[in-house]
């Protein structure tokens, strides 16, 4: 997901164990040492690196990717605040993962599922972690999803965006032992996101969860400039609910161990989503949020999956996933949880997009994984597809196929409840 993805993308902090020190004098966030337990073989992977790396943006193609990160030369640091249902502290944000993305900062195209060779099971990452249960307990939560289990939200992070991280690698390691990268990922990505308290960034500039106080996007980075080095995060929203946070960085060293992750700005990867004035930062409290757009899928039941053209919604997806106006809507479910992938399905079976870019559904198909953007409305997980298409609207008893080639209609689809989301 990007708003990052974010991501964004898409393009997303807390009460921690330790933090890292901020050391404004060198505008960048110093690690600890590492850990005594490892081994004098592994300083060698940093001693075989130049001293002075130089940072990982912009990239160097001539660099040692074990030295430097790349193609994936930037890192976003994405974290969530879940307040209905809540999810996590509630004093708390809480992790979604750390994702490497590209120096040239286009918002359609980022590295993903870079290795399948490496990809792990839920339960694979759990036997990987099991000696690990400082880390583990502290993952349980902080490192949490709204809906499904925690292993597979934290086998689709690994799989999607750890394989991307070039400088762990296994052959970059001199005396590798198997799956040690996997926990030095981990390792980092909660290191990092231990360095990021967003709520209490927030909170020291008055900024604090309300169900009557609202925000301005220019509150929010103004925090962002004078927590994070000067520098301002990508801030999303569903509708005017305050719910993720993107904070950046650019590498130096491989990203392990003592690297240094120094705070950057966003660019043009990921548009803020928020509003710029009418922000709520709701608690967590189990209250009832303000209006916002329809809720995301996973929830159990029968949906709806409804179209919008033109900011109007105008009709919906029958069985067979085509466009009809005036009609019973089709049924759908979804399965998987929003904050990683899901799929939807209808009487007929899974929905997929096929190879000649038509959504359908039916029986024997194999399901096309979707995520939501800011907005809440459906789309693809593959960077090269981020929006559908008609060649008409509907009406009377025709049937319009959805389609992700560019066609004369940009519709957008939202997965609802029995009536249709106002417009």
């Amino acid at each position: 997901m990007k708003l990052i993805s974010t991501t964004t993308s898409a393009l997303f902090s807390l009460t921690f164990l330790s933090h890292s020190v901020l050391a404004s004098s060198q505008r960048e966030i110093v690690f600890q040492s590492p850990s005594p337990s490892l081994t004098s073989d592994r300083s060698r992977i940093l001693d075989t690196c130049p001293e002075n790396p130089g940072p990982s943006c912009p990239e160097d193609p001539s660099a040692d990717k074990c030295c430097v990160n790349s193609p994936g030369s930037y890192f976003a640091q994405t974290q969530f605040w879940d307040a209905s249902p809540p999810i996590g502290p509630v004093d708390s944000w809480t992790e979604h993962g750390l994702w490497a993305d590209y120096c040239t900062e286009d918002p359609h195209n980022w590295p993903y599922d870079c290795d399948s060779k490496r990809f792990h099971t839920g339960a694979e990452l759990r036997k990987i972690l099991q000696n690990e249960t400082e880390l583990v307990d502290y993952m349980e939560k902080y490192w949490i999803p709204d809906a499904g289990s925690t292993d597979s939200f934290w086998s689709h992070e690994w799989n999607k965006h750890g394989t991307c991280v070039s400088t762990m690698e296994p052959h970059c390691y001199p005396d590798y032992k198997e799956n040690e990268e996997v926990v030095e990922y981990f390792k980092k990505a909660v290191s990092i996101f231990k360095s990021l308290p967003t709520y209490d960034w927030l909170k020291e500039h008055d900024i604090v969860p309300s169900r009557t106080k609202t925000y301005t996007l220019d509150q929010l980075q103004a925090a962002a400039r004078d927590k994070f080095e000067g520098h301002e995060a990508i801030w999303g929203c569903r509708g005017n609910q305050l719910n993720q946070v993107f904070w950046g960085f650019i590498t130096l060293g491989p990203v392990r161990e003592n690297g240094q992750f120094i705070p950057a700005d966003p660019g043009s990867r990921a548009v803020n989503t928020c509003p710029k004035t009418g922000i709520v930062y709701q608690p967590k409290d189990g209250s009832r949020p303000g209006p916002t757009p329809p809720g995301p899928p996973g929830r159990p039941g029968a949906r709806h999956v409804w179209v919008e053209v033109e900011g109007k919604q105008t009709g919906c997806l029958i069985s067979s996933g085509k466009w009809m106006t005036g009609v019973t809507c089709g049924s759908y479910q979804v399965v998987g949880s929003e904050r990683s992938d899901f799929f939807i399905k209808s009487s007929k079976g899974p929905c997929q997009v096929s190879t000649t870019g038509l959504f359908i559904c039916g029986g024997g198909l194999q399901a096309t994984t979707l995520n939501l953007d800011a907005d809440g409305f459906l789309k693809l997980t593959s960077p090269s597809f981020k929006t559908f298409y008609a060649p008409a609207i509907p009406s009377g008893t025709q049937q319009v196929g959805i389609t992700t080639g560019k066609s004369q209609f940009t519709v957008k689809l939202r997965v609802g409840g029995d009536k249709p989301p106002t417009s």
